[in-house]
């Protein structure tokens, strides 16, 4: 008997399908037989729309109007989105292509299997017009159990777009407003919290909740018994903890504390809450939530980058956190942060390490911490000691935004948990030359995904010795964002820049943002890498190469660069004319756009007449009859090759 190739078992069939983008593993296998049908539509595979990497070419494939025939070569599509369990939006295309151009326009597509929405910082405008949608109403309502939303900060579109969920009482099971970054910098200022949305919040159906606040205050209305009922796992950060910065400006604190009164008053409970983890929180507050409310259930407990200004209120922390008062609280389960001034470190030996600590799993050292203050209306960076204390093995880095320097890697890595796993991080640290700090560092590090890498040279010493001899040091991470915050001046080109070192050992790296300053100091080739946000400042413009790029990264599919500001038609028509009038640069790029997130508005005239010019000029877009050139945003220009 010889077996064919759709008889196969479908173990294996499922394996290839976890091999494939979604929209692959549709249009190569939909309709070779009823078995596989079935398999593509049963609930043992979780299909994605994602428009990562897709062409123009399959986009108009995608909207052909063809599919409405009900032929064999285009009903996947129908199918395809019927069944997907997942929507991802990456950055503003894709809502226009996806939803607008592709969904809202079609009769047939129900998305009766889509649970779960996930929308990146670079597409999060689009969850206004998504929430508007009348098309999505009913599973918006009813069906949807997962909605993901990442923002780069926690500014004005955060707020508007919490203000906007809570007045619609949008809540599903599962609701992550994820911010990457705190506020830029170290200061005063003031931002609409909860407080200031007109309507209460009403989130009858949400068990996990990861959200941002602006003050401690705003966590009474959390624990209001009408907002959550059915709360059991909360991830709170408090992106303004610092009352010493409001008093500094005039400001009065009172309402921006957590009042114990007000928390007996307003009936307060978290008596259904088993997981809670809160950061950036001073310890009063702290101290004050968890002597008035009551956690009965509480199992597991994270407390990240918890400060005071002295050692004074510890016994009480203690008191807190005991049998006592959390009955449920698992001792493997509990890790913390504490943070303090520096000249504390004596005292607390003296207070504490030597006469003893009622949790045996703790730790400490002095670290430098960056703090970014404005003065004179231009950012000013400090480096600032500070005494921390913390919980071991040290399974708290997973929940923390910012690591800085190497302290809590190079003095405990023997005792950090080696299979932890942090979705982003932003390292700020005071750069040297220790090849060893760094080695260490990123060794702890390779389970990371998403990597900030911001560099201080304070120490005018960015050259490392070293050949990167440590495989796969960063083996899950996938995107990294690399800055030098201060100008430093590599002195050899026969050393390894640390941005360097780092993609040499990411081997699974697709997302690089960085400067060409510090990209052209790599000599490596990177072929892993397909998406770059390449930035270019006016003075940097005359050292760019195309060619030089194209080697570095050779399978790049989509390349934007930004901060060149150019406004001129001969100004982008000579760029785009550098990167694309040589067939053997970028052979694989499917989406180039220049002015990437630029605000400078053009006439309407200069953009016809740089399309043209563009057209023109360029061989290879006029080879194409799939080539579409438009300026997305203002002076934004976006090109689609197939």
């Amino acid at each position: 008997m010889t077996l064919t190739f759709e008889s196969l078992p479908n173990e294996i069939w499922l394996s290839i399908f976890t091999y494939l983008p979604s929209r692959h593993t549709w249009r190569a296998f939909f309709g070779i037989n009823r078995r596989l049908n079935q398999l593509l539509t049963s609930d043992l595979i979780r299909h994605t729309i994602d428009l990562k990497d897709i062409s123009y070419s399959e986009i108009v494939e995608l909207l052909d109007e063809r599919d409405n025939n009900n032929s064999h070569d285009h009903r996947w599509q129908a199918e395809f989105v019927s069944h997907a369990h997942a929507i991802c939006l990456e950055n503003k295309f894709d809502y226009e292509i996806l939803i607008d151009r592709w969904i809202a326009t079609k009769t047939n597509w129900k998305l009766s299997s889509l649970r779960i929405i996930y929308i990146l910082p670079e597409a999060i405008t689009s969850i206004y017009s998504l929430l508007r949608e009348l098309k999505f109403t009913i599973f918006l309502e009813s069906q949807l159990h997962y909605l993901h939303l990442v923002f780069d900060d926690p500014c004005y579109t955060y707020h508007s777009i919490l203000s906007e969920i809570v007045e619609k009482r949008i809540s599903y099971p599962i609701m992550i407003l994820e911010v990457t970054r705190g506020h830029q910098y170290q200061r005063w200022e003031r931002r609409e919290d909860l407080y200031n949305i007109k309507h209460p919040l009403h989130w009858i159906h949400t068990v996990r909740l990861t959200l941002s606040l602006q003050h401690s205050s705003e966590l009474i209305l959390l624990f209001m018994p009408a907002a959550l009922p059915l709360l059991e796992h909360l991830n709170v950060t408090i992106e303004q903890p610092r009352k010493d910065l409001i008093s500094k400006r005039g400001q009065s604190t009172e309402r921006f504390e957590l009042c114990e009164k007000d928390l007996r008053c307003t009936t307060a409970t978290g008596t259904k809450l088993r997981s809670f983890v809160l950061r950036q929180i001073e310890l009063d507050d702290l101290l004050i939530l968890f002597n008035t409310l009551s956690f009965p259930l509480l199992h597991t407990l994270t407390l990240v980058d918890i400060h005071d200004k002295s050692l004074d209120n510890l016994l009480a922390f203690q008191q807190s956190v005991s049998p006592t008062n959390l009955p449920s609280l698992k001792h493997d389960q509990f890790q913390f942060l504490l943070r303090f001034p520096a000249e504390y470190e004596h005292e607390w030996i003296h207070r504490y390490h030597n006469n003893g600590w009622p949790f045996d799993n703790v730790s400490f050292h002095v670290d430098e911490h960056l703090v970014e203050q404005l003065s004179y209306s231009s950012p000013l960076d400090i480096i600032e000691a500070v005494f921390i204390v913390y919980s071991v093995p040290s399974d708290i880095l997973k929940h923390m935004r910012t690591v800085h320097n190497y302290e809590l890697f190079t003095r405990h890595s023997t005792i950090i948990r080696k299979d932890f796993v942090c979705q982003n991080m932003e390292w700020l640290c005071k750069w040297t030359n220790n090849e060893i700090q760094l080695i260490t560092s990123l060794k702890t590090m390779r389970n990371i995904e998403a990597l900030r890498c911001f560099c201080v040279g304070i120490n005018n010493q960015p050259e490392i010795f070293i050949t990167p001899t440590h495989a796969n040091l960063c083996h899950h991470l996938r995107s990294l964002t690399f800055r030098f915050k201060q100008h430093v001046s590599y002195q050899s080109s026969t050393h390894y820049s640390p941005l360097q070192i780092i993609l040499d050992v990411s081997p699974h790296l697709s997302y690089l943002n960085v400067r060409w300053r510090d990209l052209s100091h790599c000599s490596g080739r990177y072929p892993m890498i397909t998406h770059v946000h390449l930035t270019i400042y006016g003075w940097e413009r005359r050292d760019f190469s195309a060619s030089r790029l194209s080697i570095l990264i050779p399978k790049v599919h989509y390349l934007a660069i930004g901060g060149e500001h150019l406004i001129r038609e001969k100004q982008m028509v000579d760029f785009v004319l550098e990167l694309l009038i040589d067939k053997a640069h970028f052979r694989e790029l499917i989406l180039l756009q220049i002015n990437k997130n630029d605000n400078a508005r053009l006439k309407p005239h200069v953009k016809a007449n740089t399309k043209q010019a563009i057209i023109e000029k360029i061989d290879r877009l006029q080879d194409s009859t799939m080539t579409q050139i438009e300026f997305s945003y203002h002076n934004q220009l976006s090109i689609w090759l197939c």
